[in-house]
């Protein structure tokens, strides 16, 4: 199936040069990321999440990690790493403010970092090797506007978790201010573009981030959506759930047909112009061979010859032109086939939430029920 090999979720031109460049940082420094990066509904319990931390320096190990929560995340559900303390800290909301805490009324406070630290020397994340954090939390409907926090990027609500990462020598808990690796490169991109832009092995690492959408389940002064960097965003069509892999291929199908109906004329026009010139081309040169023949009008050929080879050439405009669409509209497939990928991806994966539970809460532990919010 080919939707199987697409990327969510947004512009897979995008997202395959990124996949490019994280194998070309195979042996840079040190990394973070944030899995699954997409799919996130507002107003909802997100279970979990994996922080993917590299360690990137010889002689040291990673001994802490510390996130930075954007605003519009109300409560942290840590979930502890072996060998490993948690901590969530806190901040006051400005006067004013306030956050719905599910269940437990309201709250002038909102999560402010996640910061995980290790027990023992031995349980540093080693050079080379890579550490997995997982944590839930909850998404607000309004999600404030904070520079650096949340953007609006590669067409999708974003929310950036700046990183800390510090690192010990070998063997120490010691952590000197040097041996901290700053992973805020990029925090609140705006448009599209790519996160490893202007990226130097020396300076900082680019910034992880998650990206939302807006879930009917959220409404904000009475009006249904999430209100995101002071507007309100309507709830996110083509929700429906998937039921088979023949129903995605029917999407596939019915969305890019009229499109590929063109891409196919494109083409076949491109083809008839380059058989065109090079038949003109043929007949130019075998008029050459019958002008050499002829002494009287050899000045006059030559005179000729610069101008019809130049009209013949095949680099006319109009070619070049024709050719750019159609570098455009295989574009424009990529990104629509992406588009539904991402749409399967999600849909997918809320239908077997549903079957799992009711209530977000109903599927934790009994013991994280006690402590979630």
């Amino acid at each position: 199936l080919v939707v199987a090999s697409i990327v969510p979720p947004f512009h897979a031109q995008q997202q395959h040069r990124e996949m490019l460049t994280l194998l070309a940082l195979t042996l840079a420094p040190a990394h973070v990321f944030i899995r699954p990066q997409s799919g996130h509904a507002t107003g909802g319990y997100v279970r979990e999440v994996n922080v993917r931390v590299s360690a990137g320096k010889d002689g040291f190990t990673t001994t802490k990690v510390e996130l930075d929560v954007p605003k519009g995340v109300t409560s942290i559900v840590p979930i502890q790493m072996p060998g490993w303390n948690t901590e969530v800290t806190s901040v006051a909301l400005p006067d004013g403010e306030s956050y719905s805490t599910h269940g437990s009324g309201s709250s002038t406070e909102r999560p402010d970092k996640i910061v995980f630290t290790a027990k023992t020397a031995d349980d540093g994340i080693v050079n080379g090797n890579v550490g997995v954090f997982t944590f839930g939390f909850w998404l607000g409907c309004d999600l404030y506007n904070e520079a650096e926090s949340d953007s609006t990027f590669n067409g999708a609500l974003t929310l950036w978790w700046s990183t800390k990462q510090s690192l010990s020598p070998v063997g120490t808990l010691d952590m000197a201010e040097e041996d901290v690796i700053d992973h805020s490169l990029n925090c609140g991109l705006e448009g599209f573009g790519s996160v490893y832009a202007n990226y130097s092995p020396t300076g900082p690492s680019p910034c992880p981030y998650i990206q939302l959408y807006s879930s009917p389940s959220c409404s904000v002064d009475d009006e249904e959506g999430t209100r995101f960097r002071g507007a309100l965003v309507p709830p996110a069509e083509n929700m429906d759930a998937v039921e088979n892999e023949q129903q995605v291929i029917d999407l596939v199908v019915a969305e890019t047909s009229a499109t590929f109906d063109t891409l196919v004329a494109r083409i076949a026009a491109v083809e008839s112009g380059v058989s065109t010139n090079a038949a003109r081309i043929d007949d130019n040169k075998d008029n050459d061979d019958k002008d050499k023949d002829k002494e009287s009008d050899k000045d006059a050929a030559d005179e000729a010859a610069p101008a019809t080879l130049s009209a013949t050439s095949g680099t006319d405009p109009a070619d070049n032109s024709a050719q750019l669409a159609v570098v455009g509209l295989v574009v424009a497939v990529l990104a629509l086939l992406n588009s539904l990928a991402n749409t399967v991806y999600t849909c997918k994966a809320n239908k077997e939430r549903s079957k799992r539970i009711s209530h977000p809460l109903a599927a934790m532990p009994a013991k994280l029920q006690a402590e979630a919010p």
